[in-house]
């Protein structure tokens, strides 16, 4: 059975709500993350994690070395000391400058460990080919075990992965590429929990402070066509101005805000909010506890939901909508 376009209408209005306020808390966190630099220092407490084994004072120098080096320090201002104490880090390092950075400081860490010399025999593809060919690899191994004295784990890392690689230095590069990888994606779990517990925090803070009650919203959608009705009208202006992802409405963000309560829509506090039983109370903070829940769901999450409502609602049929209401008095 087809929900009535009345019905419809009262989904399509809430959910519209919820992507406002969604989009509102998603801007909120973001200015939290530019002033915290949250982000950054994720990323550095990744690598630290990686790379520094038990964390003592010689074992972070690897991370310094790191961010030093050519195919990183690239990616900012300063160095890694000056840059760290202004919170200037990168939020984001790519895998392959990553990989080649620390094979090259794993490499260039054993100075005496150079290349053998190439053979006439070897130039004129003699029988000693083969192992000059092998000469680099064998160099990054020599290194990397040489290695253990200053970081174990970096060093049992690339042996690891020499021996998995069969002593394609390619391949090498290509696993600590996978390694870095599966690390960020720790990373970057840290990054979306705490970001849930902010954008929650941030909703059920700001459905509060502007009494955006979803229960009492519900109530007025249902009762007074007209507010629907131009609710309805602006939540499918905005899902197809939003081609898809919200991005190109969420600059008229603050006019569709201010559109709600002009609309009619219970916002804000006044003497008519307020109530005197104990039942009213508890609809009240259950209402403001679905919002800010809602919110921290995420804009993407209800502008996904509002285009498939608005779809659904265009596609029924006259006489499958609802009769029109009946006049109160």
């Amino acid at each position: 059975m087809l929900l009535g376009s009345s019905t419809l209408d009262v989904v399509i209005g809430l959910v519209f709500v919820y992507l406002a306020v969604s989009l509102v808390c998603s801007a909120v966190n973001e200015i939290i993350e530019m002033k915290l630099k949250n982000r950054s220092k994720d990323l550095e407490r990744g690598i630290c994690e990686l790379v520094a084994g038990e964390g003592g004072e010689k074992d972070f120098d690897i991370v310094q070395k790191i961010y030093d080096h050519p195919l990183i320090s690239g990616l900012f201002q300063e160095d890694y000391a000056t840059a760290k104490k202004q919170a200037k880090l990168p939020s984001y390092i790519p895998s392959r400058n990553f990989a080649l950075a620390l094979i090259d400081i794993v490499k260039s860490s054993v100075p005496a460990l150079s290349p053998a010399p190439v053979s006439a025999a070897a130039v004129r593809g003699g029988t000693d080919g083969a192992a000059v060919q092998m000469a680099p690899v064998q160099s990054l191994r020599d290194a990397a075990v040489a290695f253990g004295t200053t970081n174990p784990k970096v060093s049992k890392a690339i042996v690891t992965l020499l021996n998995v690689a069969e002593d394609d230095e390619k391949r090498v590069r290509q696993y600590v590429e996978q390694w870095f990888d599966s690390s960020m994606d720790r990373v970057s779990g840290w990054y979306k929990r705490r970001t849930q517990a902010i954008v929650l925090a941030i909703g059920l803070t700001l459905a509060a402070v502007a009494n955006v009650d979803s229960i009492a919203i519900v109530r007025t959608l249902s009762t007074d066509a007209g507010v629907r009705d131009a609710l309805v009208a602006q939540a499918k202006d905005y899902a197809s101005a939003g081609k898809g992802d919200g991005t190109t409405a969420e600059a008229n963000l603050n006019q569709s805000v201010d559109r709600l309560r002009h609309l009619g829509l219970p916002l804000g506090w006044d003497k008519s909010t307020s109530t005197n039983d104990w039942n009213g109370w508890v609809m009240k903070i259950l209402g403001i506890l679905m919002t800010g829940l809602a919110a921290s769901l995420g804009g993407p999450f209800w502008f996904d939901v509002l285009n498939k409502f608005v779809v659904v609602r265009s596609t029924v049929k006259p006489t499958e909508k609802s009769p029109p209401e009946q006049s109160k008095n």
